[in-house]
């Protein structure tokens, strides 16, 4: 849902948290927030790694080419245009 609200942040679903073999544990509901909330912040360090490497330029310039009417995309607040230099 914080990506609803601010478009720079990553989606998280249960795709993407496999994918990135994101694990929510906990007992509590206390301590599953805390633990989704240090989850989401590891997968914030990773996409900002991520779009710096050559496969994430890749990756980025396939969806751009894929899907150009959605123009520059955001990742973690980087615009890809400005990483891609």
């Amino acid at each position: 849902m914080l990506a609803t609200v601010d478009v720079n942040k990553p989606i998280w679903d249960r795709y993407v948290a496999s994918n990135l073999c994101l694990n929510l544990k906990g007992k509590t509901k206390d301590e599953q927030l805390e633990c989704a909330i240090d989850l989401y912040n590891q997968m914030i360090c990773w996409y900002e790694d991520f779009v710096k490497t050559e496969n994430g330029k890749e990756c980025i310039a396939e969806f751009n080419k894929i899907l150009p009417d959605y123009g520059s995309i955001f990742i973690c607040g980087v615009r890809e245009k400005d990483d891609m230099t």
